[in-house]
C-alpha cells in the first residue's frame, strides 16, 4: 500500500507533495485578508502620507506669503511707475509746446528779417545824408556830467585820448544845448574808433561824483529810438514782476521777448516808430510809462530830423590834429 510506502521509505509520494505545495484558490486568500478592511487601508495612506500633506500645506502658506508680499512691492513700483510717465508726458507736452514756440519764432523772425533787410534799403535810400558817415566811426562817452560844460568836457576827452596813446579823433563835440555829460568823438575809420573805446573802457576812469566813464559806439537817432524803447519796456516787464533773466532783448533785430514769447518788435522807417505787439502784451504794457516812453522816442527822432544840415551841436571842438597822427596839434592841455 502506499501508506506502508511512506511509512517504509521515509520519502512521501510525489502526488502528495503537489496537493501541499498548491497555492490557495481566491476564495481561500480572500478569507485570510478579510480583516484588513477599506477603513484601514484609508486610515494607513492618511498615515503614510500625512508628512506629505503638511510639506505641502506649509509650502502654500509661504507660496500665498511670497505673492502677498510681491503684489504688495508691485503696486508700490507700478504707482511709481505711473507716476513717472506722467511726469515725462508732463515733459514731453512742454518741450512739444516749446518747439510749437520755436517754429512760430523762426517764422516770425524770417518775417522780421526780410523786413527789416527792406527797410534798411529803404532807409539807404531815402537818407543818405552828411553825418551817415560820421555815426560808423564815433564814438559817444558819458559820465562827464560833473565837469559842468561842454568845453571841460571836450577838453577831458581829448587829454584822456592823448596821455592813453589810444587813437587821436578827427573832432570832438557835444550835441544840443544842454550839457548832460555826453561828448562824442570821431575817429577816421571804424576800427580807431574801436580800439579808442577799448583804451578808455579799460581805464575804468571814475570822475569826482563817483560816475564811471564808459564809451559806447555812436548809432543812429532810428536805432538810439529801438534800443530805447526796446530796454526801457524790459524795464517796465521788471518791474511789473516779470524775472529780468527770462525777458531777452535783441536790438539787432529789435525783439523783445519773454521765454519764448515774443513781447513786441520795433522798427523804424521813414522816421515813423512801428511796434508789433504779441498777444496781450499791449494790454500788459499799456499805461503812463509806456506811452511817455513811445513820446519821448518819437520827440527825440523829430529833433533829429530838424536838426540835420545844421551841423552836429551848439558846442565843438577839434581834435589836436586834422589828420591821423598824434603830433599834428601839440601838447595837451594841462588844466
Amino acid at each position: 500500500m502506499q501508506t506502508d510506502e511512506v511509512a517504509r521509505d521515509g520519502v512521501r509520494p510525489r502526488s502528495m507533495q503537489f496537493e501541499q505545495e498548491m497555492p490557495a484558490t481566491p476564495e481561500a486568500a480572500h478569507s485570510a485578508s478579510a480583516p484588513l478592511t477599506l477603513g484601514a487601508i484609508a486610515g494607513l495612506l492618511d498615515e503614510k502620507l500625512a508628512p506629505v500633506t503638511s510639506s505641502v500645506a506649509s509650502l502654500t502658506l509661504r507660496l500665498n506669503k511670497l505673492q502677498e508680499n510681491f503684489e504688495s512691492q508691485f503696486a508700490d513700483t507700478r504707482l511709481e511707475m505711473e507716476t513717472n510717465i506722467e511726469i515725462l508726458d508732463s515733459r514731453v507736452s512742454s518741450v512739444e509746446s516749446a518747439i510749437s514756440k520755436v517754429a512760430l519764432l523762426e517764422s516770425t523772425l524770417e518775417g522780421l528779417i526780410k523786413r527789416s533787410q527792406d527797410e534798411l534799403l529803404n532807409f539807404k535810400g531815402a537818407s543818405q545824408t552828411t553825418s551817415a558817415p560820421d555815426v560808423v566811426s564815433t564814438t559817444v562817452i558819458g559820465g562827464l556830467s560833473s565837469l559842468g560844460n561842454s568845453e571841460s568836457g571836450i577838453q577831458w576827452v581829448k587829454d584822456k585820448l592823448w596821455w592813453t596813446n589810444a587813437p587821436q579823433p578827427t573832432d570832438v563835440f557835444t550835441k544840443g544845448s544842454d550839457y548832460i555829460g555826453l561828448v562824442f568823438a570821431k575817429f577816421a575809420t571804424a576800427s580807431e574808433r574801436d580800439r579808442a573805446i577799448s583804451t578808455l573802457n579799460q581805464a575804468k576812469e571814475k570822475m569826482s561824483d563817483g560816475k564811471m566813464v564808459r564809451a559806447s559806439p555812436d548809432r543812429p537817432v532810428e536805432e538810439r529810438a529801438v534800443r530805447r524803447i526796446l530796454f526801457g519796456a524790459k524795464d517796465m516787464l521788471y518791474q511789473k514782476g516779470l524775472a529780468w533773466d527770462s525777458l531777452w532783448v535783441e536790438p539787432e533785430s529789435g525783439v523783445l521777448q519773454f521765454d519764448t514769447d515774443i513781447v513786441m518788435t520795433v522798427s523804424v522807417l521813414n522816421s515813423t516808430i512801428s511796434v508789433n505787439y504779441g498777444t496781450d502784451w499791449e494790454t500788459y504794457l499799456a499805461g503812463g510809462t509806456w506811452t511817455d516812453l513811445m513820446s519821448d522816442a518819437t520827440e527825440k527822432i523829430k529833433k533829429s530830423i530838424l536838426s540835420k544840415g545844421k551841423g552836429k551841436g551848439s558846442k565843438k571842438g577839434k581834435g589836436h590834429s586834422e589828420g591821423k597822427g598824434k603830433g599834428g596839434g601839440g601838447k595837451p592841455h594841462s588844466g
